[in-house]
């Protein structure tokens, strides 16, 4: 049998005794404490703030109605979740917003709704003063609305769904990944996305210059444009007008989504 030296054998020895130390702790750790251990650190004041944001979510239903002044204009800011305006026929804006974050967020991010001058603003995430600094700030906001059929609509939102129906005022839509929806549209508009579509439907007979323009998004229309002399041809920029005639202006601008002009 071939033989071992010495320094070899206790070297082999010592190894064992260490594997044997070691593997028992490791192994008591679990698969994730370990890794935790390692990434342990003190977290300054604001980080355990923000980790009280989180935590199960809960649904704040907010139920408002106020007075529109005459020729006035809604104006709504939101971040996440859908609007939906309709026409009514009175003067006054009903708001019913459903409301879903964390408790501390709710209670903390407001649905803010304010009259200045000629403008009803209804603010979805009005951050008390101070709470900027907080990671989350957001409170998915899904609201329907209910305007005079007169009012002039200006929206602003990030990644919420917009649809609109039946306001004979002019609109001005922007989100940067919701899908912009617009039935009935009488008055002008100026509506712009990033990334997703803007769907309008009108009458046959309605008149207006067109204006769309875009870096790789497409104008679809079942409506027909006459282009301008003067216009820009390509698909992707064109500026025309309706069969009806000139008449208010109709803008449409993306990035990459599309554009549908549907006759109802």
């Amino acid at each position: 049998m071939k033989k071992v030296n010495g320094w070899k054998l206790w070297s082999i020895v010592g190894l064992v005794a260490v594997v044997g130390v070691i593997t028992p702790n490791v192994l008591a750790l679990g698969p994730d404490q370990g890794r935790d251990r390692l990434l342990d650190r003190p977290r300054d004041s604001n980080q355990r703030n923000d980790d009280d944001d989180r935590g199960p979510r809960e649904t704040e239903i907010v139920e408002r109605t106020v007075a529109l002044p005459a020729n006035g204009t809604v104006r709504i800011k939101n971040f996440s979740g859908q609007i939906q305006v309709t026409s009514g026929s009175g003067r006054n804006v009903v708001v019913k917003a459903t409301r879903r974050a964390p408790r501390e967020t709710l209670d903390r991010i407001k649905l803010d709704i304010a009259t200045a001058g000629s403008t009803v603003t209804i603010d979805a995430n009005r951050r008390e003063s101070g709470s900027e600094r907080r990671n989350n700030n957001v409170v998915e906001t899904q609201m329907m609305i209910e305007v005079p059929s007169s009012a002039d609509l200006d929206v602003d939102a990030f990644s919420s769904d917009v649809t609109v129906d039946g306001l004979s005022g002019d609109q001005r839509i922007k989100t940067f990944s919701g899908t912009i929806t617009v039935r009935g549209l009488k008055g002008e508009i100026d509506a712009e996305t990033f990334s997703a579509d803007i769907r309008v439907t009108l009458d046959s007979t309605t008149k207006g210059n067109v204006s769309f323009s875009s870096f790789s998004g497409q104008l679809d229309s079942d409506v027909p444009i006459s282009t301008m002399s003067t216009g820009r041809r390509r698909s992707n920029n064109i500026e025309g007008t309706l069969q009806g005639g000139t008449g208010p202006r109709l803008r449409f601008h993306t990035f990459s989504g599309d554009v549908e002009l549907r006759s109802r």
